[in-house]
């Protein structure tokens, strides 16, 4: 089965952007003769251009198009999907995960279990939020983002200095943040200058999740997943070759919810131009309204056409993603299930044969 994705609101390692607050990578089964008949219904089988949600969504016209467009193509919402993702609360999430997790697995406590890493995530985005204000939420996220893509004591001292001075401030950000506290005084600059550069890049967010959505979805089914032109993909292709290697040995890993069955039934990854394929197209229509849904939700703004996308019932494709939620339990988070054998140290040990094998 032919799975063709493509992306929508990637600005790279820059996850604080005011205008592109919300990542989404998109996907969609159906053949290429019903997606040439939908692009040639709703868009004219005399256009000279490849299609594109960016120029379209531009005008009026182009809106009322896609609009139609997509009153057609949710009449069967099980041939498409997307994963939506806040880039402000992946911040927050990426500093508990790399500051307080690795403090915290040390100790023996695994902050994944439960969902403990995503409680806490959402608990302390909304206390940020109530406390600073959401500006000075975001100026704390972006000295993050500074501090790792700079890797300058200047850039560290100014974030952390912020840190501190708002755990000072604030007995709630104390409460649910104080082990942050600890984590920058016992791990402090050379773990930061240890973090993989790429972590701020979402390039390639929600790949895994698509495979593992198709595959439930298609039982059985061998998948050849096509994605538009991509460099973050590109530059990490030998990585995603291991972990998408059939030859894999088998293994289940994670937890609850988020468990990954080894090896992934992908018998190949392929890059393409998106105007040689009309399925490529229509993944791009998919991400592109759905990225517009997810940024007006993200900026809390109202646009009308983000709203009738929603009336029309484009969240019914949402396969997942990250988002912030108020949700704190394991019954509300869905995370009740077993921990197994850590997801990343599998993965990372597929990364590491394979390169000993190449």
């Amino acid at each position: 089965m032919e799975v063709f994705l493509d992306e929508a609101g990637y600005t790279g390692p820059d996850l604080i952007n005011r205008d592109q607050p919300a990542f989404v990578l998109a996907s969609t089964i159906l053949d290429a003769d019903r997606c040439r008949a939908l692009l040639d219904t709703y868009f004219g089988s005399d256009r000279d251009t490849e299609v594109k949600h960016a120029r379209l969504a531009k005008t009026k016209r182009g809106r009322a198009q896609l609009l139609h467009f997509f009153a057609e193509l949710l009449r069967t919402p099980e041939d498409a999907c997307f994963y939506g993702f806040h880039k402000e609360f992946i911040l927050l999430a990426l500093l508990i995960d790399f500051w307080l997790e690795p403090l915290a697995h040390r100790d023996g406590v695994n902050l994944y279990e439960s969902g403990a890493n995503i409680a806490l995530s959402n608990v302390s985005y909304i206390t940020l939020g109530a406390t600073l204000g959401v500006d000075g939420r975001r100026e704390l996220l972006r000295r993050f983002q500074v501090m790792h893509r700079d890797r300058t004591e200047f850039a560290y001292a100014s974030f952390w200095d912020l840190f501190y001075e708002s755990v000072r401030r604030h007995k709630l950000i104390e409460d649910a943040l104080i082990g942050l506290v600890v984590a920058e005084r016992e791990l402090g600059w050379d773990h930061l200058n240890d973090l993989s550069k790429d972590m701020l890049d979402l390039g390639d967010y929600g790949l895994l999740q698509t495979v593992e959505h198709w595959r439930a979805k298609r039982a059985g089914s061998d998948l050849l997943l096509v994605h538009d032109t991509s460099k973050m993909i590109e530059r990490n292709r030998a990585k995603w070759e291991a972990i998408l290697d059939p030859a894999n040995p088998a293994a289940i890993v994670g937890q609850d919810r988020r468990t990954i069955e080894f090896p992934l039934p992908v018998r190949g990854l392929n890059i393409a131009e998106s105007h040689e394929f009309a399925q490529l197209q229509v993944a791009d229509l998919v991400a592109g309204g759905a990225c517009a849904v997810m940024r007006a939700r993200a900026n809390g703004s109202k646009n009308e056409y983000a709203a009738d996308l929603t009336s029309l019932g484009i969240l019914k494709l949402v396969g997942g993603g990250v988002w912030p939620t108020s949700a704190i339990s394991p019954e509300e988070l869905e995370t009740e299930g077993p921990a197994l054998a850590d997801s990343a140290d599998f993965i990372g040990r597929l990364i590491k044969r394979r390169k000993m094998t190449t």
